[in-house]
């Protein structure tokens, strides 16, 4: 299955607003929110 570009932004959105919003202290795959934040920034 072939993802397109919108789709993919469109689950990096995603995921942003709900890890900030229900487990903003959590760390997934050893990263913060805010370390996730930064390496997905030139995604979007």
């Amino acid at each position: 299955m072939k993802s397109s570009i919108k789709s993919f932004k469109d689950k990096i959105e995603l995921f942003r607003s709900s890890w900030s919003e229900t487990a903003i202290e959590a760390s997934f795959a050893g990263m913060t929110l805010a370390q996730f934040e930064s390496a997905t920034a030139d995604s979007l």
